[in-house]
């Protein structure tokens, strides 16, 4: 079903978070859950103007422009400075969407709660993941050892940690962050985890990836 509405500035397609989320749409909701953010303004207990964006490092920018034609938008992507950092900004303010992104569990100022992902089919859950990976997690080749690991909050990293497990990962506890009381982390190490790791995410992925990431894993496989 077309989501497109006429009357806007800026177009983009607002059935693009419905149920059942595509491969795509569980990507994007993925990033957004690690590096985006979501506002909303309420009247009498009703929604009545919200917005979300996505900020990363310019040298990353290709991703956004990525998640812009995935969602058929013409927003434009922004850019500020930030100390020594340039960074790139995607911002769309549009409440039907962000009311469809709630419904997945994603909340205001996330950072600061232990939220969890709900209603996302296991057929999309490795491309959701590999949103969140993409904006929270690392993998590297350090001493001689292959590591993946991923990071956020305590019980979305328990629910990631389930996934991967259903999928042939060893069972790992959430390493806590004495830092933060709603951050947890969990990671794998081994090229025999990691080749599943990869294999997990990557199927269909159909380049919809931050490519320096895809590179390590690739080097460390290959």
């Amino acid at each position: 079903m077309s989501g497109f509405v006429k009357g806007y500035k800026y177009e983009v397609d607002t059935s693009f978070f419905e149920h059942p989320l595509s491969k795509e749409a569980a990507y994007v909701l993925g990033f957004i859950w690690a590096d985006g953010s979501v506002k909303y303004y309420k009247r009498d207990d009703k929604i009545t103007s919200a917005e979300f964006q996505i900020e990363i490092k310019e040298e990353d920018e290709y991703v956004l422009e990525m998640i812009r034609k995935v969602m058929s938008s013409n927003h434009r992507i922004a850019h500020r400075q930030r100390k020594a950092c340039r960074l790139s900004r995607f911002q769309v303010v549009r409440k039907d969407l962000v009311i469809k992104l709630l419904k997945y569990g994603i909340e205001e100022k996330k950072s600061f709660k232990n939220i969890s992902p709900k209603h996302i089919d296991s057929e999309v859950e490795g491309h959701f993941i590999r949103g969140l990976f993409d904006g929270d997690g690392s993998v590297s080749f350090v001493n001689n050892r292959a590591r993946f690991n991923i990071g956020g909050s305590i019980n979305t990293i328990s629910w990631v940690r389930d996934c991967l497990c259903k999928n042939g990962l060893p069972y790992h506890k959430v390493s806590l962050d004495k830092r933060s009381l709603n951050f947890g982390i969990i990671e794998w190490q081994g090229r025999d985890c990691l080749e599943k790791v990869y294999k997990y995410l990557y199927n269909e992925a159909n380049a919809l990836y931050m490519e320096r990431k895809h590179k390590v894993f690739k080097e460390i496989l290959h």
